[in-house]
């Protein structure tokens, strides 16, 4: 049997309207009917609220061989999305660090004072570089703490 077909009776069989589903889902009817329809189909998340909703576990509910192939893509692009991410904060490291040490270069060649630069090297390096950091690091990944 299909996801939809399965999605459909067990609406039916708990005696819920698409719209009081749609409505606990926070989705819309349309979406709801398409699932049912089997012309797109829920994510993870969603399919765990459905067999919450209507009483049934989840292997019984994405037991079908199309629901199996989407979920997997589903995480796919979750698993590349992540590494992305990754990509990203590695590539803002480098550039912190490559501005860093271009402002030090460019100050080491306008200065003299030995003084000067070993408080510059502490403000860079051991301050601003690593709040720096910090900040955009809780930038890149904010949506995984929540």
């Amino acid at each position: 049997m299909d996801i939809g077909k399965k999605l459909k009776d067990s609406r039916i069989k708990n005696n819920l309207s698409q719209e009081s589903v749609a409505e606990k889902l926070n989705i819309t009817r349309q979406t709801l009917s398409n699932w049912e329809n089997n012309k797109n189909y829920p994510d993870i998340l969603n399919v765990i609220e459905l067999s919450n909703l209507y009483n049934i576990s989840l292997d019984e509910l994405i037991k079908d061989e199309k629901m199996v192939k989407h979920l997997e893509e589903t995480f796919d692009v979750l698993k590349r999305q992540e590494k992305l991410a990754k990509y990203m904060l590695f590539g803002l490291y480098l550039f912190i660090w490559s501005i860093s040490l271009l402002s030090f270069w460019l100050f080491i060649i306008n200065s003299q004072d030995e003084l000067a630069i070993s408080g510059y090297v502490l403000i860079v390096f051991l301050v601003l570089h690593p709040v720096l950091s910090l900040i955009l690091s809780i930038i890149v990944g904010k949506e995984k703490w929540k």
